[in-house]
């Protein structure tokens, strides 16, 4: 009897991930700001950001709420907003959907983007008030295992035996 052996598989949440966010403006190559977490309970980045606090950032394992607590305005850009990046291995990201508590007039979903890892959200011109609240669902997809060296060798070897019993079985024959 063969028992496969799998290790390494990420956990399908952002819960204990390292995640790293960065404000990008004017563009997606010109980050301005950034700022690295722990998902865990509470908010993971209060006052964010910095130089300009006007958010706070609560992760959960399958959400990201963004809530507001001043007025202003995303200024116009090809990209201007946040784009939070797992530094920790994660089960790939598999769908991001805009969830129903969300109230930022002008976001739809063709201003957020995903990555196997990240999730970007494009503000760019949009306005926001103190009861402005972004909340973004994150799906992820089935964990893809890998085999333990062990497991994979022992694999090679009983294949490798049998293709050799049954050339020899059919080549005396």
């Amino acid at each position: 009897m063969l028992t496969l052996l799998f290790a390494g598989a990420a956990h399908a949440s952002f819960e204990g991930a390292t995640i790293q966010a960065t404000i990008y403006s004017p563009d997606l190559s010109s980050p301005w700001y950034d700022e690295v977490a722990v998902v865990g309970p509470g908010i993971e980045f209060r006052n964010y950001p910095a130089p300009d606090p006007a958010t706070n950032i609560d992760i959960s394992s399958t959400n990201i709420l963004i809530t507001y607590y001043r007025t202003a305005e995303w200024s116009a850009a090809e990209f201007n907003g946040p784009v939070f990046e797992a530094q920790t291995p994660i089960t790939p990201i598999s769908s991001v959907s805009i969830n129903p508590a969300t109230n930022m007039i002008g976001l739809d979903a063709s201003r957020i983007s995903f990555t196997p890892n990240s999730v970007s959200i494009n503000w760019n011109g949009l306005g926001f008030d103190t009861t402005t609240v972004v909340s973004l669902d994150v799906r992820f997809g089935e964990p893809i295992p890998t085999l333990e060296k062990a497991a994979l060798m022992t694999m090679i070897v009983l294949l490798g035996a049998i293709g050799s019993f049954l050339i020899r079985r059919f080549v005396s024959n």
